[in-house]
């Protein structure tokens, strides 16, 4: 190879790593707003019912919007939810008609008949089985008593017709590729993550401060954790249905299992360290009474906080850390060694220090227990 020729072949892998990583980035953003899919998905399934609509005989084919309605309908973020959905937004629109039908036959009277429609239909929206699409009832219902007064049996049937039918096909576009939202699961937990170790960061760091936070103040270190926690939650929960009757579940199965496992350990995290921050920040605003933490345990605390905040650090990754477990489980050893020699001097007073600790080491066995687990399940798995 000529000297010539080794810039043009470096120009190349660097031109082919920067593609790589713009693809690598585009695909982890499309991955994390499972919404865009579903747009697409919805307005495929839509394109495909309109047409289908106009193919179904007289005097259904009259109505054919009705069946990318329900095409939209179905279409939804996970699979278990579009059928369950799409049945539930058929039920509504039956119930919908059955209700204008029988008003349009006892009352004769407009005004009357829209009444007593709206009235029953909002009462009976709120029906538990059809979940977030009981107001399709009273929708239905006016539609077929108004819309449908010409051709009440025409319209009814193909307003429930359709629907279904453009219901099937959107169900039909998402088992094409259903949706497997595990991506913003993932982000959600990294963002648990930071909150956690931010939290103890900052205890840390405001403990031993050269500028001690007053009372006030420190009601400003206490992090809103349960919020992000419940973001969570609701982002593994989704995960989870996603993967019901889902062919593509099967080839994340150790990413589900992994973030399963991931989602309990911080959840049980969220808590028990919240629990940590009220003690600590409840002491520290009693300070004018008594130091809590004064001296060497103030100091030996800080850092059990920023050793601790490490080991959770580790906790984000497939292997965890050893080492990090094993800092955090020395640092909490230290500070019940320091708390102890406080218990015996009587001119010391170890107060909120004790709760400290033992919510501290609370956290800490949290952590060892999980990477226990890892460490077990990475045997059983080489002697597979």
């Amino acid at each position: 190879m000529n000297d010539s020729d080794r810039p043009r072949d470096t120009d190349a892998t660097t031109r082919r790593a920067t593609l790589r990583r713009a693809v690598a980035t585009a695909r982890t953003t499309w991955n994390r707003h499972p919404r865009w899919g579903l747009a697409v998905r919805a307005t495929v399934a839509a394109v495909i019912a309109f047409p289908v609509a106009l193919l179904v005989p007289e005097p259904w084919s009259a109505y054919p919007y009705y069946a990318p309605l329900g095409a939209v309908v179905a279409t939804s973020v996970t699979l278990a939810s579009s059928a369950r959905e799409s049945a539930q937004a058929v039920g509504a629109i039956l119930l919908g008609a059955a209700v204008a039908q029988v008003v349009d036959l006892l009352v004769p009277w407009t005004l009357p008949s829209l009444a007593l429609v709206v009235l029953v239909g909002v009462a009976l929206s709120g029906l538990r089985v059809l979940g977030g699409l009981g107001s399709w009832v009273p929708t239905s219902a006016l539609f077929v008593l108004i819309v449908g007064d010409a051709d009440p049996v025409g319209y009814t049937g193909a307003y429930i017709g359709l629907t279904f039918v453009g219901a099937v096909i959107g169900i039909l576009v998402n088992a094409v590729k259903p949706p497997l939202p595990l991506t913003p699961a993932t982000f959600a937990l990294h963002d648990l993550r930071k909150a956690v170790v931010a939290q103890l960061d900052d205890l840390g760091d405001a403990l031993v401060a050269e500028e001690r936070p007053g009372p006030d103040e420190w009601l400003g270190h206490q992090h809103d954790l349960v919020t992000v926690a419940r973001q969570v939650d609701d982002a593994v929960a989704r995960a989870t249905e996603a993967a019901e009757a889902n062919w593509a579940a099967r080839r994340h199965a150790a990413w589900r299992a992994h973030q399963s496992r991931q989602s309990r350990l911080f959840v049980d995290l969220t808590h028990r360290v919240a629990e940590l921050t009220g003690l600590v920040v409840e002491s520290e605003r009693s300070r004018l009474r008594s130091d809590p933490l004064d001296g060497d345990l103030r100091t030996v605390t800080a850092r059990t906080f920023r050793d601790v905040a490490r080991a959770v650090e580790a906790a984000d990754r497939l292997d965890g850390d050893a080492d990090a477990y094993d800092a955090a489980r020395r640092a909490v050893d230290d500070l019940e060694t320091t708390v102890g020699r406080v218990r015996v001097d009587p001119s010391r007073e170890p107060g909120a220090a004790v709760g400290i600790t033992l919510a501290l080491s609370r956290v800490v066995d949290t952590l060892t227990e999980h990477y226990e687990r890892l460490a077990a399940d990475d045997l059983d798995g080489n002697r597979g």
